[in-house]
């Protein structure tokens, strides 16, 4: 009778065991999803990049937040003492705050954050690096000045002297930050233009003189005295700088502390919450989730040990104690909201007179990280689950070679497959969907076929003043044209001008114009091999194509949700543009357009999604079955020659009326410098009449290319465009 006693006693003593085993691996297992899901998200810098990007931030920080009148008063601070009115504060905000200079302040500030919580850090210390802005601001102050000077009225003058004297005079105007009264204008001789532009250069650093100095002097030679100052003129001033040293004071330094608002907030649940996630990244979240997985494992073994379970047994225990606890994990991530709380809320505490847009763009970023959380700790709970269900199918094969399946096994069997098919596509979801969150700036362009959107485009993107052609058509170099806003760069590839196509391009200008050019090519008669971007004469300028496609490369790498389109002038064979875009690497960013010119395109969130964002045209070449085809088999060009304002048109030049696609050239081909026309046609009202026009004749604008896309309303232009064009998709 006692021993008969003595075995239920151990039976139930065996069962106990179990049982705390089993509410060990389900306190265990949860607690091991939410290390590893801290450390896979917010213990991790990307994390919050993606967030950034996921909320459209950067581009909700110019259209929404800078520009909203109740920030008015910040960047009226910021501009104090500068010739620069509101309303071109408000059109150039990128200059004020430069995109990479956001985009670089982003990343400083994931790293302290994600530092701080994953332990590294010892404080929690947010600031941010405003050199980069106080020299936009100077900048800003300075392209304003330059395109002034399109407004001064000139007046034509006969004598040398007197012409010098007034340009010494505005030189002296510009340093303080005004426009001059007028400018003098008269046809030099070529020693005169080299006297005055000595005069000119004299004011100018021994670098900046070399830099320019041909510049200049083919400027004056051609007469264009109003283009020579502008381009003198606004390197004499350097901005206000008792504004920006006053700025500096009240911000103690060049450095904008953001952390101020949490020590203010220091007893807040969202910073309290932060604080125990340090202490937590200090001990190893993926550590310490893989002891607690090890420790829930550990404990059902040792149970199964202590009631002599069979190997097949003990295995189906691990797995349901893996189920079970992924399960629970999977119920409490629905409560993450409530568990995470608003981690935002100490800063807006702390901040009651933050705008409202403001506040909208802290609650939505907020938003989209906790979603990414809850996703993060949804697929490794599933992974939980999903390894449990396969642990638990091999102890039901071990246990069918010891004995044959019997129906109520057969229907257990079904159903781990069935939990386990479900599970696996929770914790392994596809690297892209079928569509992407945010395209070219706004989520709501994902829906949009490439050819129903609007790009603004830069003519002759090449020829810019940052990269010193002669006779420029941007400021900008392409990576500065795609990050205020260009989205199609229209280009010239061509092999290096040999000797003879040199004097074949000097033997086609006006007499004037090419004795101020001739000089300048004078001795440069050289070759170089491979392609090069260049206008018309690349010893006037020029850019390598493998070294311009790498930059944009690295700008598709670094913007990972906007599509950019080349129109490639070619003058050169296919084969060789197709090795370059290859020896880059480019080919497989490179969308194939639709073989028939009449085709479905794809979305813009598909593209974005499927990470084929760049769209390829030649003007000339096309490969059948390639993405290399030519430009004019899928669409259509206005009038590239146009002479003056009042000629534009919407008459079709090249390719068919029928064409999907349409490229709106909207510059002035005219004797005046191309920033004189800039700051007239590149308007808004200008621009929307061009476009209406084109719309009044059937047609759809795609394209819209300007010379100088920094200098008007280009790129805001198309922004309202597109926004209607979204609402509204045909």
């Amino acid at each position: 009778m006692r021993r008969l006693d003595v075995l239920p006693a151990a039976r139930r003593r065996a069962r106990a065991g179990i049982v705390l085993a089993l509410i060990a691996a389900l306190l265990c297992w949860p607690a091991a999803v939410v290390a590893l899901t801290t450390n896979l998200t917010v213990q991790r810098a990307d994390y919050y990049r993606q967030a950034v990007d996921d909320t459209d931030v950067y581009r909700r920080l110019y259209d929404e937040v800078l520009a909203d009148p109740a920030v008015a008063g910040v960047t009226r601070d910021l501009l104090a003492g500068l010739p620069v009115p509101a309303g071109v504060v408000v059109d150039n905000l990128r200059l004020v705050a430069p995109a990479p200079a956001v985009r670089g302040a982003v990343n400083t500030l994931s790293a302290q954050i994600s530092g701080y919580l994953g332990g590294q850090r010892p404080t929690l210390t947010l600031s941010v690096d405003l050199r980069p802005m106080f020299a936009a601001i100077a900048k800003l102050a300075t392209i304003y000045l330059a395109g002034q000077i399109s407004g001064t009225p000139t007046f034509q003058a006969h004598d040398v002297a007197a012409v010098t004297g007034i340009l010494v005079g505005g030189l002296d105007q510009m340093a303080q930050g005004r426009r001059p009264a007028g400018i003098p204008t008269m046809d030099l001789t070529d020693e005169q233009a080299d006297q005055i532009g000595s005069v000119l250069l004299a004011r100018l650093p021994a670098a900046e003189r070399a830099r320019v100095g041909d510049r200049v002097g083919g400027l004056l030679r051609q007469g264009k005295v109003p283009a020579a100052l502008a381009v003198v003129g606004p390197m004499l001033f350097q901005g206000d700088e008792t504004a920006l040293t006053d700025l500096r004071r009240r911000l103690a330094g060049d450095q904008l502390d953001l952390g101020a608002p949490l020590a203010r907030a220091h007893e807040s649940a969202g910073v309290g919450l932060l604080h125990a996630l340090h202490e937590l990244g200090r001990w190893g979240t993926a550590t310490l989730g893989a002891l607690l997985a090890a420790m829930a494992v550990l404990a059902v073994l040792l149970a199964a040990q202590h009631a002599r379970w069979g190997r097949s047994d003990t295995l189906l225990l691990v797995a349901g104690g893996m189920v079970v606890g992924g399960a629970t994990a999977l119920l409490l991530g629905l409560l993450l909201p409530t568990l995470v709380g608003d981690p935002t809320a100490g800063i807006v505490g702390a901040n009651p007179t933050l705008p409202l847009r403001v506040r909208d763009l802290l609650h939505d970023l907020q938003g989209t990280m906790i979603d990414r959380i809850r996703t993060v700790w949804e697929q490794v709970a599933a992974g939980v689950v999903l390894a449990g269900c396969l642990l638990g199918l091999v102890g039901l094969l071990v246990r069918r070679r010891r004995r044959p399946f019997s129906r109520r096994r057969s229907v257990v069997l079904a159903l781990s497959a069935a939990v386990l098919l479900s599970s696996s596509s929770l914790a392994t979801p596809a690297p892209f969907g079928g569509e992407a969150t945010s395209c070219n700036g706004s989520r709501d362009l994902c829906a949009l076929r490439y050819d129903k959107a609007v790009y603004a485009a830069s003519h002759n993107a090449m020829a810019s003043s940052a990269d010193d052609f002669v006779g420029a058509t941007q400021d900008p170099d392409l990576v500065g044209q795609l990050d205020t806003g260009v989205r199609a760069l229209l280009l010239d590839v061509q092999h290096w001008t040999t000797p003879m196509q040199v004097e074949t391009f000097l033997a086609r200008l006006r007499p004037r114009e090419r004795d101020a050019l001739e000089p300048l090519v004078r001795g440069a008669r050289s070759t170089r091999p491979g392609l090069w971007l260049c206008h018309s004469v690349c010893q006037l300028g020029s850019l390598s194509l493998d070294t311009a496609l790498h930059s944009v490369d690295e700008w598709l790498a670094r913007n990972p949700s906007e599509v950019v389109t080349l129109i490639l002038q070619d003058s050169v064979p296919p084969g060789e543009v197709i090795a370059a875009f290859r020896r880059v690497g480019l080919v497989h960013r490179i969308v194939t357009p639709p073989a028939d010119p009449h085709g479905r395109w794809p979305t813009l969130g598909h593209l974005v999604a499927t990470d084929r964002r760049l769209v390829v045209f030649a003007e000339n070449a096309d490969v059948p079955k390639s993405w290399y085809r030519r430009f004019f088999r899928y669409g259509a060009d206005t009038p590239f020659d146009v002479p003056s304002p009042t000629w534009f048109t919407c008459r079709v030049g090249r390719g068919s009326r029928t064409a999907q696609i349409l490229l709106v050239n909207h510059w002035v081909d005219g004797d005046d410098p191309g920033r004189t026309y800039a700051d007239t046609v590149n308007r808004e009202p200008a621009l929307l009449a061009h476009l209406r026009r084109c719309e009044q004749a059937g047609l759809t604008p795609t394209f819209l290319a300007t010379d100088f896309t920094t200098i008007g309303d280009l790129v805001p232009t198309v922004a309202t465009l597109n926004a209607q064009r979204s609402r509204s998709p045909r």
